[in-house]
């Protein structure tokens, strides 16, 4: 890793609920209906992702990520199936992450999707911080963002890196930074309580402490769109 990636990645880990303030939806947009619309399995908050799907870095290749951007559940292409940052497509770019942390792409194109709506865009959006700051990685406050940081692909690299430090903590302490663990019962920032099952769970609530049933930024959407997806 990058000592400018772990930088942000350790921020990341350690003002998970400053990351989820500055991009969660809301900000002159909205979700794909669909996206709040209930998939119709059983939500359990406490099993969000089981730890094999969360780390089959091998799911999918880069051709068929952008198979996915080309075709999407919303009946036609996202624009990042021809979007490019700092030379690198979008899906070159969830490709080399999930390879370099074990991760399937599809929690990129999740995470894409829940934090600004990106799948679902059909032309570039604005402002441009919903692309080029997906994930708030450089990011102080709304507005306010080390232009180092700025492209999809080193965004998506920060989000893969703050999951995956996440993960190894749980295998090194048994929880996260902010306690989240297996077995362990915590509070949300909207709270709820929940006990992890497992150690993708709890990495989700280190990185979004929020439930949110129904509605957008915490980890329901997260899950209901995993279905969708």
């Amino acid at each position: 890793m990058q000592p400018a990636r772990l930088v942000v990645a350790v921020v990341l880990v350690a003002l998970g609920p400053l990351v989820v303030a500055c991009t969660k939806s809301g900000e002159g947009w909205a979700l794909a209906a669909q996206d709040l619309q209930s998939s119709g399995a059983s939500f359990d908050p406490g099993a969000i992702l089981d730890p094999a799907s969360m780390q089959d870095e091998a799911a999918l290749d880069a051709g068929a990520i952008e198979q996915f951007l080309q075709q999407t559940p919303y009946g036609g292409p996202s624009f990042l199936a021809a979007y490019s940052s700092n030379g690198v497509p979008a899906s070159d770019a969830v490709a080399a992450a999930a390879r370099r942390y074990s991760l399937d792409p599809i929690v990129f194109l999740v995470r894409a999707e829940m934090d600004q709506g990106l799948v679902a865009s059909t032309a570039y959006p604005s402002p441009a911080s919903r692309v080029e700051y997906a994930f708030g990685c450089g990011c102080t406050a709304p507005g306010s963002c080390d232009p180092t940081y700025a492209g999809f692909d080193v965004q998506v690299d920060c989000l893969g890196a703050a999951l995956r430090d996440a993960l190894d903590a749980v295998a090194a302490t048994g929880e996260t930074a902010g306690g989240w663990g297996p077995n362990l019962a915590s509070v949300t920032l909207d709270g709820v309580d929940v006990t992890p099952r497992d150690d993708s769970t709890a990495a989700l609530y280190q990185y979004t402490p929020l439930v949110a049933v129904g509605k957008a930024g915490g980890n329901w959407l997260f899950w209901n769109l995993w279905q969708q997806f």
